[in-house]
């Protein structure tokens, strides 16, 4: 027998998701309901466990094992169907130690009928373990009756109760909701089981419908997550990755461990050691970087990562927030002179303005949230400081790099990014009110030294910006769209300040990769990357 558990909070097809369960099953089967919230009317076959205060998928499903009395369990949302004779199928491929999922589809919640051509198959997880489509692993066509997957997305899917029991449940530490496909996914696989997908069974579901109540479950971060999983399982999830090939994934992007602490060494003042970062060097002028937010959580958390991460003393970082989530972090940064202001959205240039209007020390810089700045950066840039006769600015520039899709890409020269400004003299100087940065940068430049590379640029990351010359219209629906395409919605979660890759090494081995660059060699070069 297998037992199905739905988890279902005001859901208002979850009486035909249960119609539809017993009218295409084949053999024995017993309906186990989790509702949540407010109480409903429900098919009068499935037992019910009610709880007024939403305890979350985790916990609901956990208890439904307990209660369950099949061989078999069957997890599906409350607004799905099952194609006939879907029990008897996904038994024959549910051996021990295996998981079953089948194929989702998309359903039109009037007919109640799958929609042609709208199946979705594999499932792949990314370097930060989160799970994706992935039609294009193989077409269903040519697809045979069972076909191993490395994910899944959490719905439709069975697998032995004494299995389930064998792996802990579910991990309810994980949150109510989030994450549940790729948590079984790797416990599976990583306890040497086995994830396969029954091509010739189809789960309907309901997307985007008015009527299904979208809510805000409590659950762990993306970065805890893949965090405690590669703590968990080490080198498994190397191997899975190995297996499958998956798309998302960049040599190093799971750091090792000797390179998790190159970048410790990098954090000259780490995290546990306030005092020493708060000391301040008499001798060297303080210097604010400025950074405007808008939602690029991923990789402004690596931009804050390398503000800490700068061996320079007499630092401060302001963070100019204008998107509607809050910036917040997970440790308390108040005594690493980070401050964040959240103003009320406007055009880029207004934003540089007020962030250098309210700027109260001798030196400024512009801190872009979606940039890598190595742990010398301010350092050899105050360094280089130069008079530029007699002009009331005085700006240095290094070397850069740029990147996309996390791997080095080419190699440059000036960006107004690179620069360090006179504060005073930027306060007095006009400049357009719309966009600051078309000042023409190249009248304050001094004369290219060898510097050591320090700045990486990142573009092509499917990232949404905001142009600094979009109207706010222009750049909210760009915004929407870009995250709606590439699913870069920032996360209503705090900043952990971490490096997803070592970036010093990327540097490193580009140069040795390319010996002939348009500045100077890559050996030369090379050589002025420090050894930490």
């Amino acid at each position: 027998m297998i037992s199905v558990i739905i988890p279902a909070r005001q859901e208002p097809y979850i009486n035909k998701t249960i119609e539809s369960l017993y009218d295409n099953a084949t053999g024995e089967i017993e309906v186990i309901v989790i509702l949540e919230g407010e109480k409903a009317e429900i098919d009068p076959r499935a037992k019910v466990i009610f709880h007024p205060n939403p305890m979350g998928r985790r916990v609901g499903m956990n208890e439904a094992v307990k209660e369950a009395n099949g061989k078999y369990l069957l997890h599906i949302d409350a607004h799905c169907s099952m194609s006939p004779g879907w029990d008897e199928k996904l038994i024959e491929s549910c051996k021990e130690k295996t998981l079953v999922v089948s194929v989702v589809a998309a359903m039109d919640e009037t007919t109640w009928q799958i929609k042609p051509n709208h199946y979705y198959t594999f499932v792949s997880m990314d370097s930060n373990l989160k799970e994706h489509w992935w039609g294009k692993y193989k077409p269903l066509r040519k697809c045979a009756v069972e076909e191993e997957t490395m994910a899944f997305t959490g719905c439709g899917w069975l697998i032995r109760k004494d299995f389930y029991e064998s792996l802990g449940g579910c991990d309810e530490s994980l949150g109510q909701l989030c994450h549940l496909g790729p948590e079984w996914a790797l416990k599976v696989w990583c306890n040497g089981g086995r994830m396969v997908l029954r091509t010739d069974v189809f789960c309907g579901h309901v997307f985007g419908s008015p009527k299904i109540q979208n809510y805000s479950p409590q659950h762990i971060g993306d970065y805890d997550f893949a965090d405690r999983m590669r703590k968990q399982y080490g080198t498994k999830i190397d191997a899975l990755r190995e297996k499958f090939d998956p798309p998302g994934w960049e040599e190093d992007v799971i750091v090792a461990e000797e390179v998790k602490e190159e970048v410790k060494i990098c954090r000259r003042t780490t995290i546990n050691d306030k005092e020493a970062f708060k000391k301040e060097n008499t001798d060297k002028p303080w210097v604010t970087c400025f950074m405007m937010y808008y939602g690029r959580y991923d990789v402004a958390q690596e931009a804050v990562e390398s503000f800490l991460a700068q061996t320079y003393p007499n630092k401060k970082l302001m963070i100019v927030n204008t998107h509607p989530d809050p910036v917040y972090f997970k440790e308390d940064l108040s005594d690493y002179n980070i401050e964040v202001h959240t103003l009320p959205d406007m055009e880029l240039g207004k934003k540089y303005e007020w962030a250098i209007k309210h700027i109260d020390t001798e030196w400024c810089m512009a801190w872009d949230s979606d940039d890598i700045y190595l742990p010398w950066h301010i350092e050899n840039i105050v360094a280089n400081i130069t008079p530029q006769n007699g002009k009331p600015r005085k700006i240095g520039e290094l070397y850069r790099f740029a990147s996309n899709h996390n791997a080095i890409r080419g190699f440059g020269g000036r960006m107004w990014q690179m620069f360090i400004l006179e504060t005073e003299a930027l306060k007095s100087m006009e400049s357009p009110q719309e966009n600051f940065t078309m000042i023409d940068w190249d009248e304050y430049l001094i004369d290219q030294k060898k510097y050591p590379l320090s700045f990486i640029y990142r573009w092509g990351m499917n990232i949404p910006h905001g142009s600094s010359r979009a109207t706010k219209d222009e750049r909210d629906e760009h915004s929407r769209l870009a995250r709606e395409k590439y699913n870069a919605i920032p996360l209503k979660e705090p900043f952990r300040p971490h490096w997803k890759r070592n970036y010093i090494e990327d540097c490193r081995i580009y140069l040795a990769n390319n010996p002939g660059l348009p500045i100077a060699t890559g050996e030369e070069l090379l050589k002025l990357i420090p050894n930490l």
